[in-house]
Formats: C-alpha cells, sequence, structure tokens
C-alpha cells in the first residue's frame, strides 16, 4: 500500500512531503494486521488484503494531494509507522506471522469435519506446506558466499521444459 502510495503521489506530481504523507497514510492503517494464509496459500485473505490496499493507496493519494497545502503538517511521519510496525510486529504471537496456524488459517481448519480436512488436503496439495515456525539461520554468510553460492548454481535452460 504504502509504496502503490508514494508511486502513484510521486508519478502525479505530489512534493517529496506529499509522496511521504501519501506513503504514510496508506500504511497506517496496516499496523498489527495478521498474515494468516488459509491452507498456507495466497488465495485468503491475501489476495483480497491486495485489493484493500491497493484502494487504500488511492484514497491516501487522494487525500494528500486534494487537501490545501499551506499550514499543513503530518502529524506522523512515514518514518515514525515503520518504526512502530516493527515494533508491533516483534510483539505479535508467531502464530499471526505466515505460519497458517492462528486467526483465519486456524479457524477454517477448525470448522472442516476430519474427513472433509483430509479431502481438502489431498485436493490442495498439503504436504508441500510447511508447518511450525520458520528456521534461523545458524550464521550470517558474507556478500561474497552469496554470489559464490548464486554462481554455483547452473542456469536454467527454459527451452527444455
Amino acid at each position: 500500500s504504502a509504496m502503490a502510495a508514494a508511486g502513484l503521489c510521486a508519478a502525479l506530481g505530489g512534493t517529496p512531503q506529499q509522496v511521504d504523507e501519501a506513503a504514510e497514510i496508506a500504511l497506517e492503517h496496516s499496523l498489527g494486521m495478521t498474515c494468516d494464509p488459509v491452507l498456507g496459500l495466497v488465495q485468503v485473505p491475501c489476495i483480497e488484503r491486495n485489493t484493500m490496499g491497493a484502494t487504500k493507496a488511492l484514497n491516501a493519494v487522494s487525500l494528500v494531494l486534494r487537501s490545501p497545502t499551506t499550514n499543513r503538517r503530518a502529524m506522523m511521519r512515514y518514518d515514525d509507522v515503520l518504526r512502530v510496525m516493527k515494533e508491533t510486529g516483534k510483539d505479535m504471537s508467531s502464530r499471526y506471522r505466515e505460519t497458517a496456524q492462528g486467526g483465519l488459517a486456524a479457524d477454517y481448519e477448525a470448522s472442516l469435519p476430519p474427513a472433509k480436512w483430509e479431502e481438502v488436503k489431498a485436493i490442495m496439495g498439503i504436504k508441500r506446506i510447511q508447518v511450525g515456525p520458520r528456521q534461523t539461520p545458524r550464521r550470517a554468510i558474507s556478500y561474497e558466499e552469496v554470489i559464490d553460492l548464486v554462481r554455483s548454481v547452473p542456469p536454467l535452460d527454459l527451452c527444455k521444459c
């Protein structure tokens, strides 16, 4: 939402301050939003949230560009909203951070009878979805190691598909 609002505002001739304000307005209403994909897939609720985010971006730009610029100062700065978003994310339970273990995902799975749940898993290929907390890296790797790793992977030949 924030990137879309900032980009649209800039493309429509907004000042740097207006671009910052449009991004801030679009982002501030996402604080604390859970990421709880049903069955671990992006169809529900992610795709709908993306469309709502696009609408939010349009509204933020419209609000900023149509407001009088004289003696106006944004209440919050974009950087402040980003800092608060990071703090909010740290405070959230890991069940609500793209694990499909909480929120809508957990409610949907709990509502299915066992036989139906097995059918859904078979249809959706649920075996490919990893459940549980993400593993943290055991050590940080350097930029040079990343480059070496990328160079060691052979290029794909898309013509052989």
